[in-house]
C-alpha cells in the first residue's frame, strides 16, 4: 500500500477518474474555478461512442449555463417524452421543455475543449491500479503509457461509470434491484431496419431508431429469465429474429451492449475524499436516458461545493450535503426506471398494468408529475420540516425579472451565491447590505421583481446557491439569513479548514 505522507505538496487539488459527460463537466466547473484537475481515462482518447443521446430540461439548462451549447450542431427536441414507453407532455416552465437529441459523444467533445481552454490536464490510456486517502489527501497510483506512477491529491472523484473500479477502492455500499432479464442493444448499418417503438410480439420487444449516422439503434429484450449463458443462442442476430422474424444477418453490428435489469444506487456518495459521480455512484437502466442526464445534474451539484472546501471558504462538511442531495434523485430515479422496467419488458401478463397506467397518464396531474419527474424540474433537495417552501426548489427565471436588464442565466455564469432581492422591499432591503458584504466575492446582491411573491408572498429576498437552487427565502427583518449564508458559503470574512 501506497505511503501518504501529508506534509508534502499536492499534484493536483482534484483528480476526475473518467472522461465521460460527467467527469468532463465535473472537470470543466473546477478549472473554471481556478482549481487544478488531473482527468484520466483508460481510453487512449476521448470516446467517440454515444451510450446515450437524449437529455431534457434541467441537464439542458446546465449545459446552457456553462456556455457549451452554442458550440453544438443543431439541436432537435420533440415536446414529448414518454413514461415506460407511454407518451408523456414534458410541458413544465422551462425554455428547454422537451427532450432533446444530443449525442454523448457531441457533449463529450465539446466539454473536452472547453476543458483544453480552462487549462485541465488529461492522463488518457491510464488504468488506476491503487487509491489511498488520509485525513488531508489522496494518492492514486497509475499505470499508463509512461509506466506507473503516483498523484497525490485533496480529492478524487469516481466519474467512471456502471463498473466504477473507484467504488471499490472506498467504502460504498449499494442497494437496489439485480436482475437476469437479457436485454440487447445495438448499433447497425448496412440495412434497412424499419422504426419501431416498443414494438411487442408473442416472443418479446423490439426497438428500432435510425440514427443521423445513418446506422439503426436497436434493442430487443426476449421474454425469458435465462442468463446469456444459459440462452440457446444469445447473438443479437439470433435473438431479433426470434423476437421480430426479421434477419439482420446482412447488416454490420457497430457496436453491442449486453444488459441486465441492475438497477442501484450508493448509500452515500462519499467516503471521506473519495466521492462518487454519475453512473458510478447510480448504476442504472437506460431507460428513457436518465443516467445521463442525472450524471450531469450530478457533476453541476459538485462543481461549486468541491471548488469552496478546496479553496478553504467552506467546511468539508458541505460535500454531505452533495451525496444527499443527488442520494435522494437518483433514489427517485430507481424507483421510477424499475417500474418502467416492469412495464416495458414484461410479458403479456403486464398488459393489465400498461393500461391502468396508460389511463393515470391521461389526467393532466399526473401528466404534470411524470413530466416534473423525468425533466428534472420537479425534485426538492432535503430541507427541514418547517422550511419556507422554496427552499430546496430550483429557481425558475419565469419568477424573476432581473433590474436593470439582465437575465438570470447571465448572473448565474458567475458561479456565485446570488440574492436577489424585490424592489418593493424598498428601504428595508438595505438593511441587508452589509450582512452580504461579509460574503464579499462568494455572494453578490441583484434587484428585481419576485414573481414568486404571487405565491408566496414572504419571499421578499432570494439566496440563490451557484447551482440554481434556493437556499434562503424570507423577508425583513431576514430572519435565517446569515445561518443560511454561514452554511452555503462559509464564516464571514473567515477562511474554513476542510
Amino acid at each position: 500500500m501506497t505511503e501518504i505522507a501529508d506534509n508534502q505538496p499536492v499534484d493536483f487539488d482534484v483528480i476526475v477518474v473518467g472522461a465521460g459527460p460527467t467527469g468532463m463537466l465535473l472537470a470543466a466547473e473546477l478549472s473554471l474555478q481556478k482549481i487544478s484537475v488531473l482527468v484520466v481515462d483508460s481510453l487512449p482518447k476521448p470516446s467517440e461512442t454515444s451510450r446515450a443521446s437524449t437529455l431534457f430540461a434541467r441537464a439542458m439548462e446546465i449545459l446552457s449555463t456553462v456556455g457549451v451549447l452554442d458550440k453544438m450542431e443543431a439541436l432537435k427536441r420533440k415536446q414529448h417524452g414518454h413514461f415506460a414507453g407511454i407518451t408523456v407532455d414534458l410541458t413544465s416552465g422551462s425554455e428547454f421543455d422537451g427532450s432533446w437529441n444530443l449525442p454523448q459523444a457531441a457533449i463529450t467533445a465539446t466539454l473536452y475543449q472547453r476543458n483544453l481552454e480552462l487549462g485541465t490536464t488529461f492522463a488518457f490510456g491510464s488504468e488506476v491500479i491503487e487509491v489511498t486517502q488520509s485525513a488531508k489527501s489522496v494518492v492514486t497510483t497509475l499505470d499508463g503509457s509512461q509506466g506507473v506512477s503516483t498523484i497525490k491529491t485533496r480529492f478524487l472523484v469516481g466519474c467512471d461509470g456502471a463498473t466504477s473500479d473507484i467504488a471499490g477502492f472506498g467504502a460504498f455500499e449499494f442497494h437496489g434491484y439485480s436482475g437476469t432479464a437479457r436485454i440487447l442493444r445495438a448499433d447497425v448499418e448496412g440495412i434497412d431496419i424499419p422504426d419501431r417503438s416498443f414494438q411487442r410480439t408473442s416472443r418479446g420487444l423490439s426497438v428500432a431508431s435510425r440514427q443521423a449516422s445513418g446506422e439503426t439503434r436497436v434493442m430487443t429484450h426476449e421474454y425469458s429469465t435465462a442468463a446469456f449463458e444459459d440462452a440457446p443462442d444469445s447473438s443479437l442476430v439470433a435473438t431479433w429474429q426470434r423476437v421480430t422474424g426479421e434477419d439482420l444477418s446482412a447488416g454490420a453490428i457497430v457496436r453491442e451492449e449486453r444488459l441486465d435489469a441492475t438497477c442501484r444506487v450508493a448509500k452515500n456518495f462519499r467516503d471521506g475524499r473519495l466521492i462518487l459521480a454519475g453512473d458510478a455512484a447510480h448504476p442504472l437502466l437506460p431507460i428513457g436516458g436518465q443516467p445521463l442526464n442525472l450524471g450531469i445534474q450530478d457533476a453541476f451539484n459538485l462543481g461549486w461545493k468541491l471548488a469552496q472546501v478546496v479553496k478553504g471558504r467552506s467546511f468539508g462538511s458541505i460535500l454531505d450535503t452533495y451525496s444527499t442531495e443527488r442520494g435522494g434523485a437518483a433514489q427517485e430515479a430507481l424507483i421510477d426506471t424499475m417500474a418502467q422496467y416492469k412495464i416495458i419488458f414484461g410479458d403479456a401478463s403486464f398488459d393489465y398494468l400498461r393500461a391502468s397506467i396508460g389511463g393515470l397518464l391521461e389526467y393532466e396531474n399526473v401528466q404534470t408529475h411524470f413530466a416534473k419527474r423525468i425533466s428534472g424540474l420537479g425534485h426538492r433537495y432535503p430541507v427541514g420540516t418547517d422550511s419556507h417552501p422554496l427552499i430546496g426548489c430550483r429557481i425558475s427565471p419565469d419568477d424573476l425579472v432581473i433590474v436593470p436588464d439582465g437575465t438570470l442565466q447571465s448572473i448565474q455564469k458567475t458561479r456565485s451565491g446570488i440574492l436577489i432581492v424585490d424592489v418593493s422591499e424598498g428601504s428595508h432591503s438595505n438593511d441587508i447590505n452589509g450582512l452580504v458584504d461579509s460574503w464579499q466575492g462568494q455572494v453578490i446582491r441583484v434587484k428585481a421583481r419576485i414573481r414568486a411573491r404571487a405565491r408566496h408572498p414572504e419571499a421578499g429576498a432570494i439566496l440563490l446557491r451557484p447551482d440554481g437552487y434556493i437556499a434562503w427565502a424570507g423577508t425583513q427583518p431576514y430572519e435565517g439569513l446569515a445561518e443560511a449564508l454561514t452554511d452555503w458559503f462559509g464564516p464571514a470574512q473567515t477562511k474554513a479548514h476542510n
